[in-house]
């Protein structure tokens, strides 16, 4: 992602009905210290185009502090126009290759168990990824936090 793709991801984030407020600001938040940053080297931020050069979706993935080799997916967003176009999966693959050549080992994935996130949830089984935990009442009152794992050969 480069500076010139912020408006394009916001314009993807913003109008998600899934993100609350404060999640939309976190994930700016994350963008901004990405681009601003250029002493960072935890964040990643990489954006999908369609045939027309336009930004289509974003992910973003973070190393976790005071691991070796584990990153936490912070965000993936496709345009809701290109869904089904597999914008998120191209994302993912392109992320999981990534990471093989940086020593990087398991990406953990965190979203909500609400009936809002059933699509979500597929996606990363169909991808490979496992549950491994399940916090009820995590987000608010049934609205659990489920975590999903997957190791980087």
């Amino acid at each position: 992602m480069a500076r010139p793709d912020f408006p394009a991801v916001v314009s993807l984030v913003v109008p998600i009905e899934n993100f609350n407020k404060p999640e939309v600001d976190r994930a700016l938040e994350q963008i901004n210290l990405y681009l601003n940053d250029q002493n960072q080297s935890d964040s990643r931020v990489v954006v999908g185009e369609n045939s027309s050069s336009e930004v289509s979706a974003y992910a973003c993935w973070r190393r976790v502090p005071q691991t070796k080799g584990t990153y936490d997916l912070y965000w993936i967003v496709t345009d809701p126009g290109t869904r089904g176009q597999s914008f998120g999966q191209a994302l993912m693959a392109y992320l999981q290759k990534r990471s093989v050549g940086r020593k990087e080992r398991l990406l953990v994935v965190e979203t909500s168990g609400k009936t809002a996130y059933t699509g979500t949830v597929e996606f990363y089984r169909r991808l490979g990824y496992k549950e491994i935990s399940r916090l009820q009442d995590f987000y608010d009152v049934r609205d659990h936090k489920l975590a999903f794992v997957k190791r980087i050969p």
